[in-house]
C-alpha cells in the first residue's frame, strides 16, 4: 500500500477531496502511473517526493512509501516540460 499526499489544488483530484489517499500496488509502478490514475495530468506537478526525496515521475514506488505531489502557485514549466 502506497500513502499518496495531494497539496494545494490536487486536492480536487482525491476522492472525497481528501489530502491523502491510500493505493494498493499490483506489479512495479513508477509515482507518474500512480497520479495518472488518479486523473491528474503530470503538467500540473512542479514537484513530486518519495519518502521527502525529490523524484521524477519515472520513479519506482515501493509498498510502504509516501508520495507527496506539489503542483504549481503560479506559471513555470512542469515535470513534463509543458509550460502552465
Amino acid at each position: 500500500m502506497v500513502t499518496i499526499t495531494l497539496h494545494g489544488v490536487l486536492n480536487l483530484y482525491a476522492p472525497g477531496g481528501e489530502r491523502s489517499v491510500r493505493i494498493e500496488l499490483h506489479g512495479p509502478t513508477t509515482a507518474g502511473q500512480l497520479l495518472e490514475l488518479m486523473g491528474i495530468p503530470l503538467g500540473m506537478l512542479s514537484m513530486l517526493l518519495i519518502n521527502d526525496r525529490r523524484v521524477g515521475p519515472e520513479a519506482l514506488v515501493s509498498d510502504g512509501d509516501l508520495v507527496e505531489a506539489f503542483p504549481f502557485c503560479a506559471g513555470g514549466r512542469g515535470l513534463s516540460g509543458a509550460e502552465v
